[in-house]
């Protein structure tokens, strides 16, 4: 009995414990149970809070799959692309992507995946249904699942399409501002360049005018001076012949002065006449040749040496242009360099040119041009200004005529000089030139 006793109430005690431990178990079943029911409770206001976030927001804002394709997109959006939803769940993002602003996502894209940040955030443009282009700032953030693995994409978009528009507009406005602020110094600098001029135009026009009355009163001293002495030496057959050689040179010289002026003047207006007629280089230079002979013993030069030299081709050839000017241009060019040689040489020379033209040149070996007057030299009275003017004299109108004769031909001039070595003036006329209308 006392064994049957013993059994049983170990059984008892067994039983108590078992149903302690299946109380305790069902105790934290229903616990669970119920957290579990709070938890579907938690999530599904979740959900709902989101989806009415999501549905209702007045941002553009989809669900991407990793594949790129629309799982879900607002009302927001589709107004914003005139788009319907089911058309837009057919198409993937980059279908309504503007083509040059696909590669802007496709360098963020793979940073997301990799884990390197968590989302980003661009300006980019959307093809609108009726082809029209918005501008969006998108907020791109990547949802993984509890594996960790890539879930979905969920993106906003704000349509910045107006802020675009203005800032496209400032962006004009700037640069009209700058165009008219670069015109303004521009016109600003040409006013000033203008203004430099006209100061350095009264300037030579001040010297020319007192050169002018330098070289004038000159001659026309020695002519009133030589005429008042002809009276008394009127039976003195060699001084006669003196008196009149000085008196018609300075006569000389005064209607060389006029000429310069007129075809100055002529030159500015366009006045020029050009008369077109076939010159042989070689005869001209014959010519010219022997006009310096006797120049040069007018001005007791002759210890100049003056060489004309023309190339094999060209000793034949013929040019059509105005021969009177481009024999007053070498005579000048020539002229000038005997003036500013006292010994040495002089070389003339021509050859036909790349362009089937004619290049002259005359080379001195006189007191040389500084580099800093290589293109003042054409301007006009310029030698005004220059260390060797008192000593030389002259209007400095030649080479400003010679320039203005140059450019009437249809060519171009240029030299090479450096004080104390000689200077070289060249010269280059097509073969052939129109006759003017």
């Amino acid at each position: 009995m006392d064994v049957q006793k013993g059994i049983k109430n170990d059984f008892r005690n067994e039983f108590e414990e078992l149903k302690n431990q299946f109380n305790s178990l069902k105790e934290t079943y229903d616990h669970t149970i119920h957290e579990k029911k709070q938890l579907t409770e938690t999530l599904m206001e979740s959900e709902e809070r989101f989806r009415g976030m999501f549905q209702h927001s007045v941002s553009g804002m989809g669900i991407i799959s990793p594949d790129y394709r629309f799982v879900q997109i607002n009302e927001s959006f589709c107004k914003m692309l005139d788009y319907s939803e089911n058309e837009l769940l057919l198409k993937t993002f980059q279908d309504i992507t503007y083509p040059e602003d696909l590669p802007l996502g496709g360098k963020m894209v793979p940073k997301v995946l990799a884990g390197e940040i968590e989302s980003f955030q661009l300006e980019k443009r959307y093809v609108r249904k009726n082809g029209g282009v918005m501008w969006g700032l998108v907020t791109t953030t990547l949802i993984r699942d509890m594996q960790n693995k890539p879930f979905y994409f969920v993106s906003q978009v704000i349509d910045i399409s107006e802020r675009k528009r203005m800032e496209t507009i400032l962006i004009e406005n700037n640069k009209e501002f700058v165009s008219q602020n670069q015109h303004i110094k521009q016109i600003n600098k040409e006013l000033l360049l203008a203004k430099e001029k006209a100061e350095q135009s009264d300037r030579l026009k001040t010297a020319f005018l007192q050169n002018m009355s330098h070289e004038i009163r000159t001659p026309m001293n020695a002519i009133m001076g030589f005429s008042n002495l002809l009276v008394n030496q009127y039976n003195n057959k060699p001084k006669l012949e003196f008196y009149s050689s000085i008196i018609h040179q300075r006569c000389s010289d005064l209607l060389e002065l006029m000429n310069d002026l007129l075809d100055i003047a002529k030159i500015e207006s366009g006045e020029l006449p050009v008369h077109v007629d076939e010159c042989q280089i070689q005869i001209l230079f014959n010519e010219l040749s022997l006009f310096f002979q006797a120049n040069q013993q007018k001005i007791a030069k002759q210890n100049i040496q003056l060489t004309f030299t023309i190339d094999d081709e060209s000793t034949l050839a013929i040019v059509t242009t105005d021969k009177v000017k481009l024999k007053q241009i070498l005579i000048n060019l020539i002229g000038n360099a005997l003036k500013f040689t006292e010994e040495g040489q002089i070389i003339v020379g021509c050859k036909l040119n790349e362009n089937n033209g004619f290049q002259f040149f005359v080379k001195d070996t006189g007191i040389g041009i500084p580099s800093d007057k290589h293109e003042q030299i054409f301007d006009r009275f310029i030698q005004l200004n220059l260390p060797s003017s008192h000593k030389y004299g002259g209007t400095g109108l030649g080479l400003s005529i010679v320039k203005g004769l140059v450019t009437l031909l249809g060519g171009e001039i240029w030299l090479e000089s450096s004080p104390g070595v000689g200077s070289t003036f060249y010269f280059s006329i097509p073969q052939t030139i129109s006759t003017p209308e």
